[in-house]
């Protein structure tokens, strides 16, 4: 089974300048600013999900589950 990685960032700046640097492709989950969501937006917390990752097993995903954002392809 391959295994799938992910990364945190303080922005979607910092993820989407990794993601360019590294050519490592993949999703970039930012959280909407929300009350629901604190513990991701108390730490400014954006997600760098690797291309093995599908839209639908990142909104599942136990850290990202139930909490609203975006993707950025």
């Amino acid at each position: 089974m391959e295994h799938l990685t992910l990364r945190l960032f303080p922005s979607v700046d910092a993820a989407m300048s990794y993601r360019y640097e590294s050519g490592s492709g993949g999703w970039i989950f930012a959280p909407d600013v929300r009350p629901e969501n604190a513990h991701f937006t108390a730490q400014h917390c954006v997600i760098l999900f690797d291309i093995g990752f599908t839209p639908s097993s990142i909104f599942t995903h136990p850290i990202t589950s139930g909490q609203s954002g975006r993707l950025i392809s």
